[in-house]
């Protein structure tokens, strides 16, 4: 009843009732006082700590308040040596955007001056291409022309049917076939010429004969001591037997200057046998052991115009001989 707060409080209690009301009561006083001695006690242990941890709290406060000062002079310091650097870093910068501006100008300049000479460089290229091309083609043609005979281009020597021609000229005339004296006699002209400069080619002075090229009025000069006797490398009229005699003469004195230029050939090859496709001997050219008589007299015209022909083809065979000796 004592405890229950709705139970009237003057209700009379026996003795028994009221001991045992008053142990219950100083029970609960006792457990009371424990806990408030154990919640001083707490009171106290927590004042202690609360001081001790505050006085703690400021030592390490104004520890780190003097740590964190000095962390701020060291960064202000690095903060100033940072903003220094980058002072000089931008100053660095800026001389270097100029440089670099005058280097990109200075490289455009460059590149110019450098594309200017590649253009002239391939200019130069192409047309050192093309004067080695020009100068090849030169050579081949020097070369080509080396090989090739002036002589034989000059005095053109060839057989036209039964004729020997020399430059298209017929040397010879046949009884069905009438050549008239103007070709022969300009045959008998170039003839002539080539004899002379066969000569100066193989260098040989004619003995007792002289060689007097004058196109269709050429000549042979017969050497005998003092005297000279020209005789004519051309003739005229119809063709006679016992006529033409100064002629003969002259195609004789032909055929020894021919002579003649043979034997230097051979000295100057050092060559035993002849050196030209037909033997000639006196006033004949031998073909196949039958001899040809170079003189009209008392000769046909047939064999005659055959000696013709094997006068002109010994002729080419010299100039082919002469065009491989080194120059006289």
């Amino acid at each position: 009843m004592l405890c229950n707060p709705d139970a009237p409080i003057d209700v009379s209690l026996c003795k028994d009732c009221t001991t045992s009301s008053l142990d219950e009561m100083k029970r609960q006083l006792a457990e009371v006082d424990a806990e408030l001695i154990n919640y001083d006690k707490a009171l106290q242990d927590l004042s202690l700590k609360s001081s001790a941890t505050q006085w703690n709290d400021v030592d390490a406060t104004a520890a780190q308040l003097q740590r964190l000062t000095m962390e701020e002079a060291t960064l202000l310091e690095e903060l100033r040596t940072l903003e220094e650097q980058e002072a000089k870093i931008k100053k660095e910068n800026r001389e270097l955007d100029l440089t670099l501006s005058t280097g990109e100008k200075e490289s455009d300049d460059l590149y110019r001056i450098f594309r200017n000479n590649h253009r002239m460089f391939l200019q130069c290229s192409e047309e050192c291409q093309s004067y080695q091309l020009r100068r090849n083609l030169m050579e081949e043609s020097l070369e080509m022309l080396k090989s090739m005979s002036t002589l034989d281009i000059a005095f053109c020597i060839s057989i036209h049917e039964n004729y020997g021609t020399i430059n298209g000229l017929r040397l010879g005339r046949l009884p069905h076939e009438i050549v008239e004296w103007t070709e022969i006699n300009a045959a008998f002209g170039q003839v002539a010429l080539l004899m002379q400069i066969l000569s100066e080619r193989v260098g040989i002075i004619f003995t007792d004969y002289e060689i007097v090229p004058r196109g269709n009025n050429s000549a042979i000069r017969r050497l005998s001591g003092t005297k000279t006797v020209e005789y004519p490398l051309h003739g005229s009229g119809g063709w006679k037997p016992f006529g033409q005699s100064q002629l003969d003469h002259a195609i004789v004195g032909l055929l020894q200057c021919l002579i003649q230029i043979e034997a230097k050939l051979r000295e100057r090859h050092n060559a035993v046998s002849p050196v030209l496709m037909y033997r000639m001997k006196g006033e004949q050219i031998i073909d196949n052991e039958s001899p040809y008589r170079v003189k009209m007299q008392f000769n046909s015209e047939e064999r005659w115009t055959k000696a013709m022909k094997l006068l002109l083809l010994n002729l080419k065979r010299a100039i082919a001989i002469s065009v491989k000796l080194p120059e006289h």
